[in-house]
């Protein structure tokens, strides 16, 4: 941890895709950090500890609030980088870039780096002489349209910038002393998701059997219970049927979920992706998308 001087912040939106970066950061011999905080560096071990001195109030918060935004969902490292994952959940819509919660984390790691009295006391610590740099990415599924997850990252950096700025698909530049990237997931460039990528892996002829059979068991799907949900009429004290917010159905992510539990009993998405070898990262077996991932955490 001492030789560190490449720091890399990698906002996704959701554990899902952590969990797939977190794997293959892993194939690449990445470790995962899993010690006490005070064996950071410096910089990130003060970030990670203001975030518990900034909470004010604590009586105010209501309990979900109670957490530190500035805790990573996952810390790796290898030689002289280290990378901290953030699970972001969705953009905010807010009209005020400035208020987003990527802006905001990206500015309170950039005081970091400032010598003025609005900086973290860094005070006698090698860091303090900036040997190092920030690299913040940021990650999306394409969707219905590649651009406009490319559009949504290119706010941000106009923002950084003060100026119009553009970045494409795998593609990392610099803001003064910072460097930018975006990664979009898809499965042709233009629409698809995180699991287009991971079922290039899944999809082979050693798991082709137990993918049928839970396509064969995804047939039973009522869409009627599908999109309902239970809810609590609190006036009576019954349950009731109510409609979700949400109800897309994902076809991949269904599957992997169910092949998930010939393998582990109740696991979620995440545990599946993490640890089974239903995704192998092979070097002699890897998909183009796989390798153009590596070398983007590589180049940032």
């Amino acid at each position: 941890m001492n030789e560190i001087s490449s720091i890399v912040i990698a906002f996704c939106e959701g554990p899902h895709d952590v969990a797939f970066l977190y794997r293959i950061l892993r194939s690449d011999c990445y470790k995962l950090f899993n010690e006490k905080i005070e064996l950071l560096p410096f910089p990130i071990k003060e970030f990670i500890k203001n975030g518990y001195k900034n909470i004010e109030k604590y009586e105010q918060l209501k309990m979900d609030a109670l957490k530190n935004s500035n805790i990573p969902n996952k810390i790796l490292y290898k030689d002289n980088k280290i990378i901290l994952l953030y699970a972001m959940g969705g953009d905010s819509e807010t009209k005020d870039i400035s208020k987003t919660k990527r802006i905001k984390l990206i500015e309170k790691l950039k005081v970091t780096r400032t010598n003025d009295e609005k900086s973290f006391n860094f005070q006698g610590d090698p860091f303090l002489d900036n040997q190092y740099k920030y690299s913040f990415l940021f990650f999306y599924d394409a969707d219905n349209n590649a651009k406009l997850q490319l559009d949504k990252v290119n706010k941000y950096l106009s923002y950084l910038a003060k100026r119009k700025y553009y970045v494409s698909h795998n593609e990392i530049v610099s803001i003064d002393s910072e460097s930018y990237g975006a990664f979009i997931f898809s499965k042709d460039g233009n629409i698809g998701n995180l699991e287009n990528i991971m079922f290039e892996i899944i999809e082979n002829e050693e798991n082709s059997n137990i993918i049928k059979e839970a396509e064969e068991y995804l047939k039973f799907i009522d869409e009627k219970r599908y999109k309902n949900k239970i809810s609590i009429d609190y006036n009576n004290c019954i349950e009731k049927v109510k409609k979700k917010k949400s109800n897309t159905y994902y076809r991949k992510k269904s599957i992997l979920g169910i092949m998930g539990q010939l393998q582990n009993s109740g696991a979620s998405n995440i545990v599946t992706i993490e640890h089974s070898d239903y995704i192998k990262l092979n070097k002699n077996t890897v998909t183009k998308n796989i390798v153009e991932l590596i070398d983007f955490f590589n180049k940032s």
